[in-house]
């Protein structure tokens, strides 16, 4: 889920930010026949009140090379592979020819250092962990969800494979052991 306008969710009412999420999340429902159990909020902005009414993890971004902003497919290729590490999350825009482009030469690119392009499930939980795993983390999360540190996205994703950690020690199921880049 990505909202129904591309609105920025903390500069709108919180109504009319629930609203965009569930009117987008019942489209895709209604194509898909399954929920979304992710959200990108837009400009990445996203209060951790939402947590409480949105049962979907928020994912954020932790390579943007601006490609929304600029045309220089070598420098948003440069920007990406001379950043990009282990475990990244790479925003880019699929409206705009340069970032296609660019994102084609980066994944030709990283795949020759030897890293596999996988999806955000795959990152958080692997495989063998089934979706009511990925509501569990939901709920862990919105336990803590008071916890002014949810505000710092380095935190975030800490918190997340830290509860991912447990939920798979529980269930006995190994990790992925790969390099992950989206």
């Amino acid at each position: 889920n990505h909202t129904y306008s591309h609105v920025v969710l903390n500069e709108i009412s919180k109504d009319a930010a629930l609203l965009e999420i569930h009117k987008t999340s019942e489209i895709i429902s209604e194509i898909t026949g399954e929920n979304p159990i992710y959200i990108r909020p837009p400009c990445g902005e996203w209060d951790e009140e939402m947590l409480y009414e949105v049962d979907m993890i928020p994912v954020f971004w932790t390579v943007d090379p601006m490609d929304w902003n600029r045309t220089d497919i070598s420098g948003i290729v440069e920007s990406v592979v001379s950043n990009v590490k282990d475990g990244d999350i790479v925003l880019m825009h699929d409206i705009f020819d340069s970032s296609v482009a660019a994102a084609l030469e980066i994944v030709d690119e990283l795949q020759k250092q030897g890293f596999m392009f996988v999806t955000v499930e795959e990152i958080l939980i692997s495989s063998d962990v089934s979706y009511a795993t990925a509501q569990e983390v939901v709920s862990r999360v919105k336990k803590r969800a008071m916890d002014e540190r949810l505000k710092d996205q380095d935190y975030v994703v800490s918190l997340l494979r830290e509860i991912l950690t447990d939920i798979l020690e529980e269930s006995e199921v190994e990790p992925p052991a790969y390099p992950c880049v989206i």
